[in-house]
């Protein structure tokens, strides 16, 4: 039996190979371990996901949960559209920005290709 993570990646090469073609992939934290985003980074497949509560990022040599990363980073004062948002570390994946939308209490990640040499021996803490 295969994972949902396994066949997500299996159904975006069958997509891209067949000519379906996306700027980003959006999916929810039931997708988002480090190792997904790394193959779908593989496939030059840029993205965008919920993130889980309860992993660890890195964020200037700490590692936090996103409750202990919401109260440490700062605000934006007003009725902004995103309240926060930084640049973490996560496993081997540098995270463009994580941030978090007044309109919903979870962190959204995003991550982009942009020049990234993604190596799977470095740490981006």
């Amino acid at each position: 039996m295969r994972t949902a993570p396994e066949v997500l990646k299996d159904l975006v090469r069958q997509a891209r190979e067949s000519g379906i073609r996306a700027d980003y992939l959006l999916f929810d934290s039931w997708f988002a371990f480090p190792a997904t985003i790394i193959d779908l980074l593989e496939q030059k497949q840029q993205v965008i996901c919920m993130l889980k509560a309860k992993t660890k990022y890195g964020y200037k040599g700490f590692d936090l949960t996103l409750k202990e990363l919401y109260k440490n980073v700062r605000k934006r004062c007003g009725r902004a559209k995103i309240l926060a948002s930084v640049q973490v570390g996560w496993g081997k994946i540098p995270v463009n920005k994580l941030s978090w939308p007044r309109s919903s209490l979870s962190a959204l990640a995003t991550q982009k290709m942009a020049g990234l040499a993604l190596d799977r021996r470095r740490s981006f803490r």
